[in-house]
């Protein structure tokens, strides 16, 4: 094998490792949070604070990579890299959502109040 296809072989079981990793988080983030809402919010689901989960469980996936695979000596650079995608990933979606709820409920109100001595 040459070293391009083996560069181009590289980024491909990164990004298919990637891909799948984030998807395995994400449905554990699902089955956390639906066990957890039924569990503990049963008649009121609007009220258990998903945001909060959100942000715990990204958090606790980064350290998990962190503390455990990052410090393995022995694993190829490859495999951290492509063991490092799933945790980055799930805390950067938790960052977006959490600055889009406080971003966008800021910017709703003040468009709102724009509007409302136009809407009689």
């Amino acid at each position: 094998m040459n070293q391009t296809m083996r560069a181009v072989w590289n980024a491909f079981v990164v990004v298919l490792v990637g891909i799948l990793e984030t998807a395995a988080a994400w449905l554990l983030y699902v089955g956390v949070y639906l066990g957890l809402e039924s569990l503990f919010y049963p008649t009121n689901p609007q009220a258990f604070p998903a945001d909060t989960l959100r942000m715990a469980v990204s958090i606790l996936f980064y350290f998990v990579y962190i503390f455990l695979i990052f410090p393995l000596k022995r694993l190829p650079a490859l495999w951290k890299a492509a063991l490092s995608i799933g945790p980055i990933a799930a805390f950067q979606i938790a960052l977006f959502f959490c600055l889009y709820q406080r971003l966008g409920s800021r910017l709703w109100s003040s468009v709102c109040s724009d509007w409302h001595g136009f809407v009689t």
